[in-house]
């Protein structure tokens, strides 16, 4: 199918405003080489619009991607997001309760789960589907690995699941006293945060009079001495704001093997939890299209979805991305120190 002049400008623009993935402290600045890796990607497709095959929008299909509609659910002010990969997985053993909380707090704009199912079917929060290298599966259950001799999240029940030890994973963060979380728990903490912080400083993110009262005294008085700006200085601090999460549905096909259904019961926890149109602060992305594409036309899904991948994307893949997601999210190198992608 030819691709619409549209589509491709719209691809262009979520490439464009693409979001800074940390593994560290997410008040980092994306380094250059890495806002030129984009731009380059930009100017590719723009290049890829002088194909013959490149038609005007009378070809379009129904479904209009929306790259704008999640970015602006956790950031009116259009900034481009910072997204705490896999929690502050810097900081504290990554896919915690602890990392996620903490990646709250140093600032971070979405919070990134990846998601696997166990046995009964509930969706953990896990970049691996299996349990070895991130936990003390191994000490707790032997004789339960498969012939490769890796012990599989989906061999094991979640109250099973629950008894390991979440350590974090070789040359990162290792340390005990961690647990693996579902992704309702993971969901229900991100929406607390939200919930707390709105009830303590208001809906809008605006100056609240009466702030921080002390001892009969409003915040300007308390903090006049300390700033030109008080009501600025106050604002920038304890401002209320909707933290989101982009979770990403790990191995489909796998799952699917395993005769279970990833995307519907994760979806249906998403759901569950209200997230349900693309003008919430919650975002689906999978490097399996397929499984993006069942999930809006199957699943009759509304809440946006991005396409991951690793590789470079040609004209026709950008027509079959657009005809399902709102984004694409692409690999753009490493700089050195290891904290960006």
């Amino acid at each position: 199918m030819p691709v619409p002049r549209t589509a491709l400008a719209t691809i262009i623009a979520a490439a464009s405003l693409a979001s800074y993935t940390l593994h560290g402290a997410p008040d980092q600045a994306p380094p250059a080489a890495h806002l030129a890796e984009i731009e380059k990607f930009a100017a590719d497709i723009v290049e890829a619009m002088s194909d013959p095959e490149v038609v005007d929008d009378e070809h379009a299909p129904t479904f209009t991607p929306n790259p704008d509609a999640f970015r602006l659910a956790v950031r009116p002010d259009g900034k481009p997001l910072v997204i705490a990969h896999r929690g502050a997985s810097g900081y504290l053993p990554e896919h915690t309760l602890a990392a996620y909380s903490a990646a709250y707090f140093m600032g971070a704009d979405v919070i990134e789960p990846d998601v696997v199912l166990t046995k009964d079917g509930v969706p953990i929060c896990s970049h691996d589907i299996t349990l070895d290298e991130t936990t003390d599966v191994a000490e707790k259950f032997p004789g339960r690995a498969r012939d490769d001799g890796k012990h599989y999240a989906i061999d094991f029940t979640l109250a099973e699941i629950k008894t390991l030890e979440k350590l974090g994973r070789e040359g990162r963060v290792r340390m005990p006293g961690h647990t693996v979380p579902t992704l309702s728990e993971m969901i229900e903490m991100v929406q607390g945060l939200n919930e707390e912080r709105v009830r303590r400083f208001g809906g809008d993110g605006r100056w609240i009079d009466g702030l921080l009262i002390e001892n009969g005294q409003g915040p300007i008085e308390n903090i006049e001495r300390y700033s030109p700006d008080p009501k600025r200085f106050i604002g920038s601090v304890y401002e209320a704001r909707t933290v989101g999460i982009i979770p990403e549905i790990k191995q489909p096909y796998f799952h699917e093997k395993e005769g279970t259904t990833i995307a519907q019961t994760v979806l249906d926890v998403l759901n569950a939890h209200g997230y349900v149109s693309r003008g919430a602060p919650c975002a689906i992305q999978c490097f399996e299209l397929k499984t993006l594409r069942s999930i809006r036309t199957d699943l009759k899904s509304d809440l946006s979805l991005v396409f991951l991948s690793d590789k470079a994307l040609s004209v026709n893949s950008i027509d079959c991305i657009r005809e399902s997601c709102d984004a694409v999210g692409l690999r753009c190198g490493r700089p050195e120190n290891g904290h960006t992608r």
